[in-house]
């Protein structure tokens, strides 16, 4: 499942990039520096819960991924319903 949400996720950000790339109202240095900013603030998130995986730190992770969009309630629904359970309560602290 990981693949698969990393490869959403990165699409979403390639958007959000080619947006900030695109922008008129903003010249083309604007541009490229707030792209480069945008890059600066998502990579410790995505190295943060995309690289490495360890099932000791894997629910800390899908916390971290769930608060940052990568992951959706729906998505939720294919683990175990134990961890199910276990995930809904601890969003909803």
């Amino acid at each position: 499942m990981i693949p698969e949400l990393k490869e959403r996720y990165h699409k979403r950000l390639n958007e959000e990039l080619v947006s900030i790339l695109q922008d008129p109202e903003f010249s083309a240095s604007e541009n490229f520096w707030g792209a480069q900013g945008k890059i600066q603030e998502i990579f410790p998130v995505l190295h943060s819960c995309l690289d490495g995986h360890s099932k000791a730190t894997m629910c800390e992770k899908i916390l971290i991924m769930y608060h940052e969009g990568m992951f959706s309630r729906e998505d939720i629904k294919a683990f175990r319903p134990e961890f199910q359970s276990w995930f809904f309560r601890k969003i909803e602290e």
